[in-house]
């Protein structure tokens, strides 16, 4: 569960917003579901700088940049749980962990900043299911299973937080 942290966060049409601790995207509906694949499928958006030729995804990907007009989240479950992969050139986007969740193929473009080495001790969350180019493929595969965990384990976390930061401002506050 992701969720807002200001009233000025763009909050995804069809979502209802009440401040600091409003659930936008609730994960836990992204399940890989058994079907049979065929296809890729590519996101562009904040990596639009490393779409360069050769490409990365092949001539007639989907490209999902513009889910929310085909239908959100449920467009995105349908999409994961038909196609074999998807080829992200947005290194830092929820969609990868979504399409990992769908049980999907997920290769992130690499950025030309981070290692595959680097990008797994500082993110493993966002790397378990994830490959960081294609021959990291292996890897991601054998990971997929661990990310719902990894997922649970750091909502934990962020509710302790959380809790601990309204603690401290009511101590701090007086009130």
């Amino acid at each position: 569960i992701i969720y807002q942290f200001c009233p000025e966060f763009h909050v995804p049409k069809g979502f209802k917003s009440s401040g600091i601790l409003s659930n936008i995207r609730d994960l836990s509906h992204f399940k890989d579901l058994g079907l049979p694949r065929s296809g890729e499928c590519c996101l562009v958006r904040k990596g639009a700088s490393k779409v360069v030729e050769p490409y990365a995804h092949s001539p007639g990907s989907l490209c999902i940049d513009n889910y929310m007009s085909f239908g959100g989240d449920a467009a995105l479950n349908y999409v994961f749980n038909h196609r074999e992969r998807l080829v992200s050139y947005d290194h830092n986007s929820c969609i990868a962990v979504i399409t990992a969740l769908c049980g999907c193929e997920c290769v992130v473009v690499p950025d030309g900043v981070y290692s595959l080495e680097q990008r797994i001790t500082s993110d493993h969350l966002h790397m378990a299911g994830m490959a960081w180019g294609i021959e990291d493929l292996d890897r991601a595969n054998a990971t997929r299973h661990l990310l719902r965990g990894y997922l649970c384990s750091w909502q934990w976390q962020c509710r302790e937080q959380l809790l601990e930061f309204v603690h401290n401002m009511e101590n701090y506050c007086g009130s």
